[in-house]
């Protein structure tokens, strides 16, 4: 299994079977050399970036079309590309409430697609310790089971990946959004960090003081 985040190339796909048989294939209007799909492919083939690995079984050429793969011809083994990985739609059944206080009221909901995404495009998580350059478009939303503290980190990662709000561009910027800014973070994430790092601080400066008297530093330095 290709792990997540990395990047590559698609580089074709496996129409579904129904669509080889479906007449709204046949009689759609396209140009040569497109092929209009009516349902879901099975897989998007994706040449994955620096990657060695043969993750597909060995493909024939076309002289071996029909025996299929040949280790001793030269031209089945240009055939056999490394690096093409075949994703396959993942399918997840979730909830979704009409009312996110209201815990009753819901319809299951499912939903089947490719776990692929353009390579400017990413997820919150993957932007944890990175720099928007040259800017960031930022899409603010929440889902529906974030809990107070998660929202409040969702808004801290996505004002602080830019350099500067002048790269910042927002879609679905709310007023809900700003009562998060404005509340500030939640007791608990500040609680938890007080329990990880007082003690740590206290140390650093007991330290920082001790070296300031020996080096002869001014005590404003240290503060």
């Amino acid at each position: 299994m290709a792990c997540k985040d990395v990047e590559g190339e698609v580089v074709g796909f496996q129409p579904n079977d129904k669509d080889y048989d479906s007449q709204t294939v046949i009689n759609a209007h396209h140009r040569p050399g497109e092929h209009v799909c009516a349902f879901m492919p099975t897989a998007i083939y994706v040449k994955i970036d620096d990657c060695d690995h043969h993750f597909l079984p060995p493909a024939p050429c076309s002289v071996h079309r029909l025996t299929g793969h040949d280790a001793s011809c030269l031209n089945c083994i240009r055939a056999a590309r490394p690096g093409i990985f075949a994703v396959k739609p993942l399918t997840r059944t979730f909830k979704y409430y009409y009312d996110a206080q209201n815990k009753s009221k819901y319809v299951n909901v499912q939903r089947k697609q490719f776990p692929l995404t353009p390579a400017p495009a990413m997820p919150l998580y993957s932007m944890q310790g990175t720099t928007a350059d040259p800017g960031m478009v930022a899409h603010w939303f929440f889902p529906q089971r974030c809990s107070a503290t998660v929202k409040w980190l969702i808004v801290y990662v996505m004002l602080s990946r830019p350099r500067s709000l002048a790269t910042l561009t927002s879609v679905g910027l709310t007023e809900k959004v700003r009562a998060i800014i404005e509340q500030g973070p939640p007791e608990e994430l500040v609680a938890t960090f007080h329990k990880l790092f007082d003690e740590k601080i206290k140390k650093t400066k007991a330290l920082a003081q001790e070296l300031a008297k020996r080096y002869g530093l001014l005590p404003g330095l240290i503060e």
